[in-house]
């Protein structure tokens, strides 16, 4: 059963680097240091983490939520229970959360 829904986009112009210490956790902002495109990591993070608390409808920070991928490249989080789906464009990127009880 479905018990939540989430989606989010964001605009990559939108988005400032220097929000990347309050939005990432330690893990992912270990990544972004490294990535090629900070600005489309950061973005899109962003929208995911939007979308979740959107889903859940729940008070989360930000840094409480860590997104990863798998060895396949789909986005994973640290809440159980969530899929997941990023989708990036030339000059944006959406999100979709969706949020299933078991």
């Amino acid at each position: 059963m479905i018990k939540g829904i989430g989606i989010d986009i964001v605009e990559y112009d939108r988005v400032q680097l220097k929000i990347a210490d309050r939005v990432l956790t330690k893990s992912e902002l270990a990544i972004f240091n490294n990535h090629p495109n900070q600005l489309q990591f950061l973005a899109s993070r962003f929208c995911l983490k939007e979308a979740i608390i959107k889903a859940t409808n729940k008070k989360y920070k930000m840094k409480d939520i860590e997104i990863s991928n798998n060895e396949d490249g789909q986005p994973m989080c640290n809440i159980d229970n969530l899929i997941l789906s990023i989708s990036h464009e030339k000059h944006c990127c959406v999100c979709m959360c969706i949020w299933e009880a078991l």
